[in-house]
């Protein structure tokens, strides 16, 4: 077994300066979607960010124009199974605690084929926003 070898260590001090700012976070989502809820779909109207459960916190959660409950979950990367499940989790746990189905909708600017058919056999959704478009 042959052990590898670290060819380059880096660090490096940006300082604290008004000038900096990394674009395209999932705080951008979130702030954009807030700002524009039909960035999402029309008639939608947020309700919470960071809405704490006890099966973790979520990003968004809204009401469609029909008056369901919209859980949204927003990754800056490309979203993978994981993040299908952590919708799925969210979803059920306030589907259960509020005695009616709720609608999930996963954000992100690319999607896992496995992510798009696990979202697609749990009956969530996908939007597509990419965050370098929205700042």
């Amino acid at each position: 077994m042959e052990i590898p070898i670290i060819k380059f260590i880096g660090a490096t001090r940006l300082g604290i300066t008004s000038n900096y700012r990394v674009f395209g976070t999932e705080e951008d989502i979130v702030n954009a979607i807030i700002n524009n809820p039909s960035l999402i779909e029309d008639g939608l109207q947020i309700i919470a960010r960071e809405y704490h459960t006890i099966v973790g916190d979520i990003d968004l959660l809204a009401k469609d124009s029909q008056g369901r409950l919209v859980v949204i979950e927003c990754k800056r990367s490309q979203a993978g199974p994981e993040a299908v499940n952590q919708l799925k989790r969210y979803v059920e746990h306030l589907s259960q605690k509020e005695g009616k189905n709720v609608r999930g909708i996963l954000v992100a600017p690319s999607i896992s084929s496995a992510a798009y058919h696990y979202l697609k056999y749990y009956h969530l959704e996908y939007r597509r926003i990419e965050p370098k478009g929205i700042v």
